[in-house]
């Protein structure tokens, strides 16, 4: 059985440290930044999705348990329609080990239930 609990600012600013790099990486093959270059971009780019953070309006940033222990990440949108919100998928990131074992299914079959439960009207995967 897995948990979702949500981020405590610690764990928001660790994730948000390496997901700053991990873009800024992808940034440097796709654009020719160099790194400060490009991290500076990515922290840019951050700030404006998400201003105040893991408690930005609509976003949803969880720690995922399996027996007390962090095996990955789960982060969605929600964003209200005008009928009904759409939740969006930012990122599902599992630790290398807990790869392969099923976790991300169950944590897919997690969001799904919660888009359910706010009447979402679809699930969309970045």
């Amino acid at each position: 059985m897995l948990n979702f609990i949500p981020f405590t600012s610690e764990d928001f600013d660790a994730y948000i440290k390496l997901q700053n790099e991990e873009y800024a990486n992808d940034l440097i093959l796709i654009k020719e930044m160099t790194f400060n270059e490009a991290l500076e971009y990515s922290q840019k780019e951050m700030t404006k999705f998400i201003p105040e953070g893991h408690q930005t309006k609509g976003h949803t940033f969880l720690n995922i348990i399996h027996q007390n222990e962090k095996i990955g990440v789960l982060w969605y949108w929600t964003m209200e329609g005008k009928t009904a919100p759409s939740i969006f998928l930012c990122h599902l990131y599992l630790y290398e080990k807990f790869r392969g074992q099923g976790f991300g299914k169950k944590a897919l079959t997690f969001l799904e239930n919660e888009s359910q439960k706010l009447g979402a009207r679809e699930l969309m995967l970045h």
